[in-house]
């Protein structure tokens, strides 16, 4: 037991001294032991077969039930997420752990997180294990298949790891994911993001979940009441400069004044044509992919859409598709008999995500005739497809 401890206790002391260098997670797992026990770090960019870059640093354990995990500094800033990992002894089986947190009459999970920068201590209770399926989609076969996912269960409470803390509160809480369907929930929400906020102003977390759903939100004013409520260090992070910078853009889905226009090419030809091209008429601008779920099942909608007000309205899809998916695209298209105009993004992608702030899919732009004013719609909520009705009255 003692030469356990003096190597154990050599590993933080040599880390300790590269804080600078290196960050930190100390884990005691109460009750449930693990042989083998990975941190996976999940970063934004994105590997050539569509699936994002994962740093996985293998744990380090003597007992099972003490864990130390070390990652270096530079990954810190960029990355999105961890989470740890069982190491995967199946295609299908997954086993991953979940951290939960008691916060008022709610038990609050998560099951991605983060930790704080430097050195971490965590104490984590077990509380149980559930078993459930979740559907995966093959980043290049597009084929959906479903996975068993065994995630077992950790309680732990304050004081403790905060970034942690936070990240559970988000992810319990669907932080920054508001639902515009109803104002006065709308408002709500608005309120309990502040407060969360308010309460781990330094969140990495929080700041990466605020940048990456920015098109969720009603105005650049309610994202800007949360932005305000981050520390002035965060604001200089990553993902708030992300935010910040959106703030400060023109021509987003939330600057009414102006809508931009783009040339992309024609999906079956060597022509290029202007996203809007008759000004006279309301244009509604659907952005999708062959590969989003939802937004096949969009298509019928679409079709009444099509049908019901070509008079009108131009409908036109803007494919999010890469280079190697269009052939999918053109299948999709010819499949499904689409009759509307269909533009490719292809070689011009983040772009046209950033301008149009097209990084979730299915999404929906209208622009009003002369194409001097736009807004974000969504077809699929009443209160939208009955504002093409009242168009129609016009």
């Amino acid at each position: 037991m003692k030469k356990s401890i003096t190597i154990l206790l050599s590993i933080v002391l040599y880390w300790t001294s590269n804080a600078h260098e290196n960050n930190i997670i100390n884990i005691h797992f109460e009750v449930k032991q693990f042989e083998k026990l990975n941190l996976i770090i999940v970063l934004p960019e994105i590997q050539a077969d569509g699936r994002r870059n994962k740093a996985s640093i293998a744990g380090i354990s003597e007992n099972g039930t003490d864990w130390i995990f070390n990652f270096p500094d530079s990954l810190y800033n960029k990355h999105l997420y961890t989470k740890i990992e069982v190491p995967a002894t199946s295609d299908t089986l997954d086993e991953l752990v979940g951290f939960i947190n008691i916060n008022g009459n709610d038990t609050l999970l998560a099951g991605n997180y983060c930790f704080s920068r430097g050195i971490s201590h965590i104490n984590a209770v077990y509380s149980g294990t559930k078993s459930f399926q979740m559907l995966n989609i093959d980043p290049v076969t597009h084929i959906g298949y479903f996975k068993t996912v065994i995630q077992d269960r950790f309680l732990i409470s304050a004081p403790s790891d905060k970034q942690l803390l936070a990240s559970i509160e988000a992810m319990g809480s669907g932080y920054s994911r508001p639902t515009i369907l109803e104002s006065i929930a709308y408002q709500k929400q608005l309120i309990q993001y502040e407060n969360l906020t308010k309460k781990y102003p330094d969140s990495h977390f929080l700041s990466y979940e605020l940048s990456s759903n920015l098109n969720a939100y009603k105005s650049k004013a309610d994202i800007q009441r949360i932005f305000d409520c981050f520390s002035s260090e965060i604001k200089q992070s990553y993902y708030s400069r992300r935010t910040s910078d959106f703030l400060d853009s023109r021509n987003t889905q939330f600057d009414y004044t102006t809508f931009e226009n783009s040339i992309l090419p024609v999906w079956d030809t060597d022509k290029t044509e202007p996203i809007v091209q008759d000004t006279s008429k309301y244009n509604l601008i659907v952005f999708s992919a062959s590969w989003c779920g939802p937004c096949h099942a969009l298509i019928p909608e679409l079709k009444k859409i099509y049908t019901n007000y070509k008079d009108h309205l131009i409908l036109t899809y803007v494919s999010m598709d890469e280079q190697r998916t269009l052939k999918d695209w053109s299948t999709l298209v010819r499949k499904e008999n689409i009759l509307w105009r269909s533009l490719l993004a292809k070689d011009n992608l983040k772009v046209i995500q950033d301008k149009y702030c097209a990084r979730g899919i299915p999404q929906m732009i209208l622009v009003y005739p002369g194409g001097k004013m736009a807004e974000i719609l969504d077809v699929r909520l009443d209160k939208d497809y009955e504002k093409l009705l009242e168009l129609r009255k016009l």
